[in-house]
C-alpha cells in the first residue's frame, strides 16, 4: 500500500509539475524582457532615441517627441533650457502600415550592422540608438557621434530616415 501511494505521488508530481511551471511562466516575469508577444496586435517594438528626438512603437501604438534646446550664449556647450514637443502620443498604427515599415527597414541593411559605431562610451559623444524587435528579429544599434571617430554607417542613416519619415507620415 505504501509503495502504491509513492508511485502515484511521483507520477502525479511528474505530470503536474510541468503544468504548474507553464502556468507560472505565462506571467510576464517569465517572458522576454521587452520583446512583444507574437500576437496580431503586437507586430513590432521599435525605439529610436537621439539627443533631440524620441520615437517609440509598441503594441501598435506610436509616440513621437522632439526637444528644442535654448542657449543664451551659443558658445556654451550646455543649454539654458529646453522644451519637449509631443508630436504623437500613443496613436494607433494599423498592422498593414507596420508591415510596410518593417519591409522598408529590412531593405536598409540595418540587421547587418554591428551593435555599436562611433566613439567609445568613455569619450564625449551624442548617442543615437535604434532598437527593433519583432517575433523573429531583434537588433539594437548605437551610434556615438564624435568627429574624431568613424562616421555614421549608411545602413544606420537609412534606417533612421525610414523611421523618422514613418513618424512624420503618422502626423498627417
Amino acid at each position: 500500500m505504501k509503495f502504491f501511494f509513492f508511485s502515484n505521488f511521483s507520477f502525479s508530481l511528474s505530470f503536474l509539475f510541468p503544468l504548474l511551471f507553464l502556468s507560472f511562466c505565462s506571467h510576464t516575469a517569465c517572458r522576454g524582457s521587452r520583446m512583444p508577444q507574437q500576437t496580431a496586435d503586437r507586430l513590432i517594438f521599435l525605439s529610436y532615441q537621439s539627443s533631440r528626438e524620441s520615437i517609440q512603437i509598441a503594441s501598435n501604438r506610436i509616440s513621437h517627441s522632439k526637444i528644442d534646446y535654448f542657449f543664451s550664449q551659443p558658445q556654451h556647450a550646455s543649454p539654458d533650457s529646453s522644451v519637449t514637443h509631443k508630436l504623437l502620443i500613443n496613436q494607433e498604427v494599423h498592422d498593414k502600415r507596420l508591415r510596410s515599415l518593417l519591409n522598408k527597414l529590412l531593405s536598409t541593411g540595418f540587421w547587418d550592422l554591428d551593435d555599436h559605431y562611433g566613439a567609445p562610451e568613455t569619450e564625449r559623444h551624442y548617442a543615437t540608438s535604434i532598437d527593433i524587435r519583432t517575433s523573429r528579429i531583434t537588433h539594437r544599434v548605437i551610434f556615438r557621434s564624435n568627429p574624431s571617430y568613424s562616421a555614421v554607417p549608411q545602413a544606420f542613416r537609412q534606417a533612421e530616415q525610414v523611421i523618422r519619415q514613418f513618424a512624420a507620415d503618422q502626423q498627417k
